[in-house]
């Protein structure tokens, strides 16, 4: 159905460990489109189903608050896997907030970013898949005032897997992502259990809501090992000039305990939300 020839690329607008996404025309349809490419040279066995994995996940979540997903298709002169998505030409969270001096207003955090966010992960979780990453770099703003959560490469669904992997980006890591180290991981592996659920979401969350807000991530470190020591101990501080609703919902997502943080239908009736 897509060949490589229908796109002409634009230019550069992310890149991966493994991919390089680009701003794309789609010339048998005359829109544009971001076109993820998987470049095979640089693929890794595993990756390869985690690539299938991306896209059937991502082809099952058709929401408003979730980067459209239009097809896929491997280029036969190069072996190059390619995801079509949804173009936002306003770019991602990351660079709307250093173009603002790193920081959000409140109001333009839970109004632009962050009711969006939360309403992709209940649509979601109702569909048993967990995201593993969610970042501001993932999250990219709409023309019309909305955000949408995009880049489901870690994306799992968890009746088709058991979420074991240290997974993600440290800064938004919950702290049982962080414990799942080689020997955990082959622990729960022989006992056929997960290392953590949907809660992983809920906690990225609150670290998202922290950084909007605070213009930093709450368990900024200078080194990988000391950012995972003060998850594991949920040691973090909320600045004073943060409101007391926002205070309040950013301690309630960023709870070491799984089953205590707040659920993404109480986060969207949270006072800081509504």
């Amino acid at each position: 159905r897509f060949r490589l020839e229908d796109f002409q690329l634009v230019n550069v607008i992310g890149r991966g460990r493994y991919s390089v996404v680009y701003k794309a025309f789609y010339r048998r349809m005359n829109f544009e489109v971001a076109l993820k490419c998987y470049i095979k040279a640089k693929l890794k066995l595993h990756v390869y189903e985690q690539i299938a994995h991306e896209i059937a996940v991502h082809h099952s979540m058709e929401h408003s608050a979730i980067v459209g997903f239009f097809g896929s298709f491997i280029d036969t002169s190069t072996g190059n896997y390619y995801l079509i998505h949804e173009l936002h030409n306003r770019g991602d969270v990351f660079n709307a907030l250093a173009r603002v001096g790193g920081k959000f207003s409140e109001s333009r955090a839970v109004t632009g970013v962050m009711k969006w966010v939360i309403k992709a992960v209940a649509h979601m979780h109702a569909m048993n898949v967990i995201h593993r990453d969610i970042k501001p770099e993932n999250v990219v703003l709409t023309d019309d005032g909305r955000a949408k959560l995009t880049d489901f490469g870690f994306a799992l669904h968890l009746e088709w897997f058991k979420p074991l992997g240290r997974l993600g980006t440290t800064d938004y890591m919950a702290p049982e992502v962080v414990r799942c180290d080689k020997e955990f991981r082959e622990r729960y592996l022989r006992l056929n259990r997960a290392g953590y659920g949907k809660a992983v979401d809920l906690w990225a969350i609150g670290a998202l809501a922290f950084e909007l807000v605070v213009g930093f991530p709450p368990f900024q470190s200078t080194s990988r090992q000391q950012a995972y020591d003060m998850i594991l101990q949920g040691s973090f501080k909320i600045p004073a000039f943060v409101s007391e609703h926002g205070a309040d919902f950013i301690r309630k997502c960023l709870v070491l305990d799984p089953s205590a943080r707040l659920k993404p239908e109480e986060m969207l009736e949270h006072p800081w939300i509504v």
